[in-house]
């Protein structure tokens, strides 16, 4: 599909087909190798007979393994507390990824939801665009088909999860400001970055109770006193 080179084409102002936002997607759960998409991969003769099946897919690096995992990780999070939590909610299991979509008029809602071995979308839309309701979204209609088709094919084959690439440093940080969390943080996650790029700053918004800091004081100033008249 022809997209426009402008700066809202970052917040989804294009308009694309399943079919291209599955192969736009694959290569974050192939490591970032891209695979043509193909309709047929084998015929069969009624009594199982293979009378043609297609030639092994080549596939090209369109992305960087690091890369590519810390994408998933990122898309795992909408899967396990955002807009596709609704997944969870439904019975998937085992390592999942994906993103909602919904335009501004509720006339299209998407979800492109992946595992190590399956990429799929679903869309919910008319023919000829208008609204599909005043409650439609991604996470209300899309997301929970796509559950369905999963758990109808794949219900008992939760696939292991995404290694991490060889490089990759793991950090827990404040959810709020993306500083290194410590004890009085109320909202963690651990985030994979590249070295380097990690945050090295201990969070600064939230700090230890008053009088937990007082105890802490006076036992400074205890161990200082001792120090001094050599007790």
């Amino acid at each position: 599909s022809p997209l426009a080179a402008v700066p809202a084409l970052a917040l989804g102002a294009g308009e694309v087909t399943p079919l291209e936002l599955v192969t736009a997607y694959a290569p974050f759960a192939n490591g970032g190798l891209r695979v043509e998409p193909r309709l047929v991969r084998r015929i069969e003769a009624g009594d199982g007979t293979v009378l043609w099946r297609a030639p092994r897919q080549k596939t090209e690096r369109v992305l960087g393994e690091a890369q590519a995992f810390q994408l998933t990780s990122m898309l795992e999070s909408v899967v396990d507390g955002g807009t596709g939590r609704v997944v969870r909610t439904r019975g998937v299991r085992g390592p999942v990824a994906g993103k909602t979509g919904t335009t501004n008029d509720g006339a299209d809602v998407w979800f492109v939801g992946y595992t190590p071995t399956v990429v799929a979308a679903v869309w919910f839309g008319y023919d000829s665009p208008r609204p599909i309701g005043p409650s439609a979204s991604g996470s209300r209609l899309a997301a929970p088909a796509w559950a369905a088709f999963y758990l109808d094919g794949w219900r008992e084959r939760t696939p292991a999860a995404w290694p991490a690439p060889a490089g990759l440093v793991r950090r827990t940080i404040d959810a709020f400001n993306g500083e290194i969390a410590n004890e009085w943080c109320p909202v963690t996650q651990r985030e994979w970055f590249r070295p380097g790029t990690e945050p090295t700053r201990s969070c600064h918004q939230h700090e230890a109770p008053f009088v937990d800091r007082l105890e802490e004081f006076g036992r400074e100033v205890g161990r200082a006193l001792k120090d001094l008249l050599g007790i």
